[in-house]
């Protein structure tokens, strides 16, 4: 693949390797890890609630998890291919690979979405070091976020987090969803999730574990 925009030289793989966070151990290849499920779709649990604006945060976490199956799902069907969705939706929340959890203004300042890996002692931040089996993905309910369209976008930016997109691309191009803030807007453009960052995402879950994206080469 190419690049849309000229940053990272036009290069796919050098895309793929800024934003995808491949963590690498020296001489122990199998140990090397890409933040990629074991196996899709991924469970999602969402709870009902409106936000301070009053916004159907259930409906918005919803849509957007519905968007990158319709996406990913339209992408596959030009290139011929079957795949199972990305996501799927479940009401177990014990059971669930990723729960959603809403937090106000005062548990997330300066941020409207987050995502947690969490571990057997709690919550980290050693996104990509490990084989993910479970996350929290956090959303700010504060009033600030009055718009459903708002919302939707900024779960679809930390739904791509969770996919291994984890780094914000050094780009210029807003028309790329994972920049950061890519997601406010998101909604309102005629591609909210850019063909680049679709065929990461793609990239990743077809790869297998072990692979060391400083040594792979086309």
């Amino acid at each position: 693949y190419g690049l849309d925009d000229v940053c990272y030289g036009s290069d796919f793989l050098e895309f793929l390797r800024d934003v995808s966070w491949n963590h690498e151990v020296a001489g122990k290849p199998d140990e090397s890890r890409l933040l990629k499920w074991a196996q899709y779709p991924i469970s999602v649990y969402i709870p009902a609630g409106l936000n301070d604006a009053g916004v159907d945060m259930e409906f918005s976490c919803l849509a957007a998890m519905d968007f990158w199956n319709s996406a990913m799902a339209l992408d596959a069907s030009g290139l011929e291919i079957t795949e199972t969705d990305y996501f799927i939706w479940t009401g177990d929340e014990a059971a669930a690979d990723i729960n959603i959890v809403f937090k106000s203004l005062e548990e997330m300042p300066g941020k409207v979405g987050d995502i947690k890996l969490v571990l057997p002692n709690g919550l980290d931040d050693e996104l990509g070091s490990v084989i993910p089996e479970k996350m929290e993905l956090w959303i700010r309910s504060s009033a600030d976020l009055g718009d459903v369209a708002i919302v939707q976008g900024v779960v679809l930016h930390e739904f791509g987090h969770t996919l291994g997109i984890l780094g914000h691309p050094d780009c210029g191009n807003m028309d790329y969803l994972m920049i950061i803030a890519g997601g406010l807007g998101a909604m309102d453009r005629l591609d909210p999730i850019h063909l680049d960052e679709r065929r990461i995402v793609r990239t990743i879950r077809n790869l297998p574990q072990g692979v060391q994206l400083t040594d792979f080469s086309r």
